[in-house]
């Protein structure tokens, strides 16, 4: 395939790399090779989570992704904090992008740093995703 077909053809072999797993995972359990099961159930979690942001050519995931995280620390810096509820949506959004530890007073400083590091990682695989599309010309 090339380009948009190559895309779906990746698609399609990690679709197919999830279920041959799923289908040893299965074989496994009924073999009772528990060892072999657990490393089939870590092995399946690198085509499971390629499927979840999009397959590296899907702009939406990404972007929802993106959203969810932003939403989930939205929660937790109103609950926490006790702000109104747009200053918390602002400071999630904020620290998605970059760490602002001086606006996160009682929360624990290992969480902000995990959005901080998960919103720039997701970001940065954004502007892969775009780079990709724009070098295929889709």
């Amino acid at each position: 395939g090339f380009f948009r077909d190559s895309n779906k053809a990746y698609a399609k072999a990690k679709k197919c790399e999830s279920t041959y797993l799923k289908l040893l995972m299965q074989k496994d359990k009924q073999d009772k090779a528990y060892r072999s099961w657990v490393r089939h159930w870590f092995k399946r979690l690198d085509p499971l989570s390629v499927m979840l942001i999009g397959y590296g050519y899907k702009v939406w995931p990404v972007i929802t992704a993106f959203a969810l995280l932003i939403a989930i620390y939205w929660c937790m810096w109103w609950y926490v904090e006790s702000q109104p509820w747009n200053d918390s949506l602002a400071v999630s959004i904020c620290n998605s992008m970059g760490p602002h530890f001086s606006k996160i007073d009682k929360l624990d400083h290992l969480l902000a740093s995990i959005e901080t590091a998960t919103g720039i990682l997701l970001v940065g695989f954004l502007g892969f995703v775009i780079a990709n599309k724009v070098r295929n010309n889709s």
